[in-house]
């Protein structure tokens, strides 16, 4: 099981971000970093640095190893402004994976959920694990 941490800090400025995005590298050197992550803005706000990281096992996420790769990272950007984990059955890295990574985090009303509108996003969500090999 992969794990995938995705950190995001906000920055005032596409500039800003750019360089506190190379600060957080600096900081990062010396410091044991899991074996597959990334660094950089976002396409749509880039305002938002976001740090993407792969984790092959659920105990190295949460090992004295990781929490001093984190720590490095605030140190340089701050706390997070948001935070998401993620699990998947297969890694998101690796030699046959495609070198773009995309997130997507919805927000949609509680109130426009009803069963139907439910049911299609779960027949959506099937589809593209489908397509995935999930």
């Amino acid at each position: 099981m992969t794990i995938v941490r995705i950190l995001q800090f906000h920055a005032p400025s596409s500039f800003a971000a750019e360089s506190e995005a190379s600060e957080a590298l600096a900081a990062l050197k010396g410091v044991k970093t899991p074996q597959n992550f990334m660094l950089g803005t976002q396409v749509r706000d880039e305002g938002v640095a976001q740090l993407t990281s792969e984790w092959l096992e659920l105990a190295k996420e949460a090992s004295p190893e990781a929490e001093s790769y984190i720590n490095g990272v605030k140190i340089a950007l701050g706390s997070p402004a948001a935070m998401s984990h993620i699990t998947l059955q297969q890694p998101a890295f690796g030699p046959l994976t495609f070198p773009v990574v995309e997130f997507v985090q919805p927000f949609i009303l509680s109130s426009t959920v009803t069963p139907s509108f439910r049911g299609k996003i779960e027949a959506d969500f099937e589809k593209f694990e489908g397509i995935l090999n999930i």
